[in-house]
């Protein structure tokens, strides 16, 4: 954790226990692993950084680790994929009989989540979504420079109904690798920052073509903050020359109102979007630090950072 966070209580994980008679969570250093029970079968969302006491606290509960029949990874970041990693030992190691769904619930930090954040996303979105992903009907493909998936592919091997597809997302031809008969929903996190404000705007107009009736979901943020990410994104490269990178600084993507910004690239697109964190998060419940609040009320509104919708028309 950065030193700035230390101490200041933004990350607020739930003791291990019980939130209700269907929710438990392990808290694992920081961050928190969720399991859903219903019957005799048990749903783990998330897999932590490969915690070596999961079994032993799963015990304090009375869940049986046999009794986990599938794990929801929300997103891909160290600290919920760690156990399920090809190469993890421990309690999940042997998971052939477990099955994986990935992205379930967006990009979500479930594991930083109020008590009422979890209770809500696991008692009330978990059952409705569940059994429509689980029903096959679902293919998922990861695209991702070629280097990244081959990576992918030794860490964490595509599922029976998952692809990874290695691409460069401005070259279109990985378009004929996706199956889009029955419809088509893209997520693009932390992925635009880091595109020429024309490459996204080409890349939008090419799906809004070949993926009619789709949609596109993406984080974005005004200028203020691109530059900002791009100064630490230079500084770790190690990049010496900083000044031609922000010559061009205002021609990389960036939006401070998406449906006035990116209605008029074409007439098919119809463009909606909310406040990265307060557009999702009830704030008000008090597990959540004041200094988060003040943190968030910054992001959304001085930097407007958003989640973008574009459903592309028919």
């Amino acid at each position: 954790m950065s030193k700035m966070y230390r101490g200041k209580e933004i990350f607020k994980p739930l003791n291990t226990g019980w939130i209700d008679e269907r929710v438990a969570c392990v808290r694992e250093w920081v961050a928190n692993i969720f399991f859903y029970r219903k019957g005799d079968s048990v749903i783990m969302i998330d897999a932590g950084y490969n915690y070596d006491r999961l079994e032993e606290k799963m015990g304090w509960l009375g869940l049986d680790p046999k009794a986990i029949k599938h794990i929801l990874i929300t997103h891909q970041d160290t600290d919920h994929v760690g156990a399920v990693e090809a190469d993890s030992l421990g309690l999940l190691a042997a998971r052939q009989n477990i099955k994986l769904d990935y992205g379930i619930l967006g990009s979500s930090d479930l594991d930083q989540a109020s008590k009422l954040t979890a209770k809500l996303q696991t008692e009330l979105f978990l059952p409705l979504i569940y059994p429509f992903v689980r029903s096959g009907s679902c293919k998922i493909y990861n695209l991702d420079f070629p280097e990244v998936i081959k990576v992918r592919n030794e860490l964490l091997p595509a599922g029976e109904r998952e692809e990874n597809v290695p691409c460069d997302l401005n070259d279109t031809a990985w378009f004929e690798r996706i199956d889009a008969s029955g419809g088509a929903v893209f997520f693009a996190a932390g992925v635009f920052y880091y595109f020429l404000k024309e490459q996204v705007r080409s890349l939008v107009c090419k799906m809004a073509d070949a993926f009619p009736g789709g949609v596109l979901v993406f984080d974005a943020a005004n200028k203020k903050a691109v530059k900002l990410m791009l100064k630490t994104w230079i500084k770790d490269a190690q990049i010496k020359d900083v000044g031609a990178y922000f010559a061009v600084a205002d021609a990389y993507f960036a939006v401070a109102d998406a449906k006035a910004g990116l209605s008029p690239w074409d007439e098919r697109l119809s463009v909606s979007s909310r406040g990265y964190m307060l557009g999702y998060n009830d704030l008000t419940d008090p597990s959540v630090s004041g200094f988060f609040r003040f943190l968030s009320r910054v992001g959304d509104n001085s930097m407007n950072m958003q989640i973008v919708k574009l459903k592309f028309g028919k």
